[in-house]
């Protein structure tokens, strides 16, 4: 019951209500605490230093077509903040994620409130542990605090367990290892002050962690005379905090994306996509995929940089027409490095060469920010994805992509994407720059390999002779799901029971595997017999694999839950004697 099942929840609810003969009704909410509709990534309670890095102007939590809340009045967030006067109220601002978590929080107690008479809502704190077949209905396993509750006799179940908690930690066992890092004052408290931290992972999770080290105890920051970002330290800090990745890349910083200046793709269009082959055919990513966006970057990019120059790049349907011109433009200006995909993807990539020291990098990206995506040829290269993702997502799910393109994209592609273009707000960069130059942050080792050397852990540059030896290692990263890895855990459990099953993308005798369950393209469960369980559905996070794009508040994107509550109402009218569901309780060890 997090933001997704909340949308479930409040298309179920709206479809209900148009239920003319309807039986009586049990909706049953499941979340590990009290904030419903909220979950933990916008849980009310968390600190107000932790924000969003989505406009305020492109939240809302109800849907925009199709058939009415049940609630009279709806707000957007924006709306509401401002109903409720806080200061960050503006659609081009980003909030702190709790006031989106009292925003959602608000929402799903105006659903309860506003309920169909004949449907009876509860409210179960705990996590879900197991799902096992009870006849043609379920029996469900609540876990809360040691003690297990089961509920029998469900029908319809929606699965919206968000992000998965870390199956395999690198140092599980260690008391100075932290493997998941929220709530985050709880998680980080026993780090003590003057330790050395290293740091796995540099995206968005890294920002909340370091600030929670940082700001999140005492600490505070300031604007010079320059107008530049200073920070002051409480003397509660870590000595020195490490930042690591397999890239070593820090995130590009969002600036102002509210109101959204819509690219139309040019290249990178459907028609190009599928002009000329089988549609029922698997898409090669690389042959067929990633030239036109390849093409698209370039266009995108070297329009922005003719410009700057006082120069005009002219499209033409035949690139090398365009090619030709980007040739000429180099030849006018030499200093200019030559744009290239890969290079604008891996690499710490500017206009004028590749910068090898990463706080310095940190800084030129900002700057870039700054400058917006209209005026910054790095800034509209980077946030052009968000543009192009759409056609991607279209061709992408349910298996669209070839076996080796879909590991490809996976394992080279996605993680860079969003680093370019799903980064932090330019406000919470601005801190790390500050952080970096105080030297609570150091980026040294951004790029290396971590091990454990009883008492210390070891942290090795892979790039030049630098190596760190630190205190505690934090683990700033959110698992991906690898439901075929694990044999405990709800995903564990309906896989041994033959509930569902992991997708394999398969063609011929090669085959992928991208960590979720098999589901149909409702999102629908799907057996290991291949047969379609429409009683079990699944939503958010746990479908990406087959879908993309889910790490959202958006509505829209892969919105599966409209036609789940639709079709569950339609067969609904269908019931005969409504029933109750019957709990049991039943005491375990910790």
């Amino acid at each position: 019951m997090g933001p997704k099942g909340l949308y479930g929840f409040e298309r179920l609810l709206a479809n209900l209500a148009l239920l003319e003969d309807a039986p009586e009704v049990e909706i049953h909410l499941f979340n590990r605490t009290e904030s419903f509709g909220a979950g933990e990534v916008y849980d009310p309670e968390q600190p107000a230093y932790l924000l969003m890095n989505y406009a305020n102007g492109h939240i809302s939590m109800w849907h925009s077509e199709g058939i009415p809340a049940v609630v009279p009045t709806t707000y957007t967030l924006v709306e509401w903040l401002k109903k409720n006067q806080y200061s960050t109220s503006e659609p081009n601002e980003v909030s702190p994620r709790y006031l989106v978590g009292k925003y959602l929080q608000e929402g799903f107690e105006a659903l309860v409130k506003h309920a169909p008479k004949f449907v009876k809502i509860y409210k179960h704190v705990g996590e879900v542990a197991d799902i096992a077949p009870l006849g043609k209905r379920y029996t469900l396993t609540v876990s809360t605090d040691g003690s297990e509750r089961r509920l029998r006799g469900i029908d319809e179940i929606l699965v919206a367990s968000g992000h998965p908690r870390a199956q395999a930690p690198p140092f599980p066992d260690l008391d100075h290892a932290v493997d998941f890092v929220y709530p985050i004052p709880s998680k980080l408290a026993k780090i003590n002050p003057g330790e050395l931290v290293a740091m796995k992972g540099v995206g968005l999770t890294f920002v909340d962690v370091v600030l929670g080290l940082t700001e999140g105890r005492g600490g505070r920051f300031s604007e010079n005379f320059q107008g530049d970002l200073v920070y002051f330290p409480s003397g509660k800090e870590p000595q020195k905090i490490f930042p690591f990745s397999k890239s070593g890349l820090p995130m590009m910083p969002r600036g102002n994306t509210y109101p959204p200046k819509i690219y139309e793709p040019i290249f990178f269009i459907e028609e190009n996509l599928t002009q000329g082959r089988n549609p029922s055919a698997k898409y090669d990513f690389e042959k067929e995929v990633l030239p036109w966006m390849e093409r698209e970057y370039k266009w995108v990019y070297y329009s922005k940089l003719f410009r700057i120059n006082h120069l005009t790049l002219d499209l033409s349907t035949n690139f090398l027409e365009v090619e030709a011109q980007i040739e000429d433009f180099h030849r006018l200006f030499p200093k200019f490095v030559r744009f290239d995909l890969q290079d604008f993807l891996h690499r710490p990539f500017t206009e004028e060469g590749f910068v090898e020291d990463r706080q310095a990098y940190v800084d030129y990206c900002l700057g870039q920010a700054k400058l917006g995506e209209e005026n910054s040829p790095l800034a509209g290269a980077a946030g052009l994805w968000r543009s192009l993702s759409p056609v991607f997502a279209r061709i992408y799910q349910f298996g669209g992509l070839k076996p080796e393109s879909h590991r490809l994209f996976a394992e080279q592609y996605a993680g860079a994407l969003n680093r370019l273009s799903y980064g932090p707000p330019v406000g919470n960069m601005e801190k790390i720059l500050a952080l970096a130059k105080n030297g609570l942050l150091d980026f040294s080792a951004a790029k290396g390999q971590i091990s454990y050397r009883n008492p210390l852990f070891r942290l090795q540059s892979e790039v030049g002779r630098v190596a760190v030896e630190t205190d505690y290692f934090v683990d700033a990263r959110i698992p991906k799901y690898q439901v075929s890895d694990t044999s405990q855990g709800l995903y564990g459990k309906m896989i041994e029971r033959g509930i569902v099953t992991p997708y394999v993308n398969r063609e011929g005798e090669r085959c992928y595997q991208p960590g979720c369950v098999a589901l149909s393209k409702a999102g629908h469960a799907i057996d290991p017999s291949g047969r379609v369980n429409d009683s079990i559905t699944f939503t958010g996070t746990p479908t990406e694999g087959l879908t993309y794009d889910n790490d959202s508040l958006s509505r829209e994107k892969n919105d599966l839950v409209s036609a789940w509550a639709r079709n569950l109402c339609e067969r609904l009218e269908k019931k005969a004697k409504p029933f109750r569901i019957s709990e049991s309780k039943t005491s375990v060890s910790p």
